[in-house]
């Protein structure tokens, strides 16, 4: 089993919250991935105070993630790093983070181990970047493998839900089986047919869209996915 939840993201969904808890809405994008007993933050939003108090409501323990994967290199999406990677401790977490800046890679590398492929690689068992893709903005998105398709999860999707989508059927050479996280200013929409599980998150121009014409989730913080 899969478990996605989002803990960073343009809204919050309350009701997914036990009493006397809220979620905190803000710009940017963080999901924790859970498969095989192992747990990797994808991408982590801006502001380190939001991330740790929506992970502690949702029941999260940030510090006991050993992986982080980071999608592209803007400011929503890698500011919270510092918070998670305090300067002085052990190096140990892995952050898989290929289109860091220079001075942004040196002063990760000083805090975890970092690991830079611009090719696609496998983070852990069934989990695989995509390797970086794009021409403006280079990003990476993650490919997990499961018996009922793929599952593609993506921070903005600068590179284009076609060529992404594209790039993991030829890795895999497998259906496409679930579509999460932003998806930018994606307007080619009769790429989602057949996709069984789609959630529109944190940049994704046409949501409203998205979620009136197919079978879709309304993506926030609190918002848990299981597959």
């Amino acid at each position: 089993m899969i478990k996605i939840k989002i803990i960073y993201d343009n809204e919050a969904i309350q009701d997914r919250f036990s009493r006397g808890q809220r979620g905190i809405a803000a710009h940017g994008f963080s999901c924790v991935i859970e498969k095989n007993d192992e747990k990797i933050l994808f991408d982590t939003g801006w502001d380190g105070e939001i991330l740790f108090k929506n992970a502690e409501a949702l029941g999260v323990e940030l510090k006991n993630i050993k992986k982080i994967a980071i999608s592209h290199a803007h400011w929503d999406h890698v500011g919270s790093l510092p918070a998670l990677l305090p300067f002085g401790q052990e190096k140990n977490k892995e952050v898989y983070f290929p289109a860091t800046t220079r001075n942004m890679g040196e002063e990760l590398s000083r805090r975890a181990k970092l690991i830079t492929d611009v090719e696609p690689i496998e983070i852990t068992r069934d989990i695989y970047t995509t390797g970086l893709m794009g021409n403006a903005v280079r990003e990476q998105s993650l490919i997990i493998r499961e018996k009922r398709g793929l599952v593609v999860i993506t921070g903005c999707a600068h590179q284009g839900i076609r060529d992404l989508l594209g790039r993991a059927k030829e890795l895999f050479n497998d259906d496409i089986y679930a579509l999460i996280g932003g998806l930018h200013d994606f307007d080619e929409l009769e790429l989602l047919k057949g996709v069984e599980v789609i959630v529109p998150c944190h940049c994704t121009v046409q949501k409203e869209r998205i979620l009136g014409e197919f079978n879709s989730l309304r993506c926030g913080v609190g918002c848990e996915i299981e597959l």
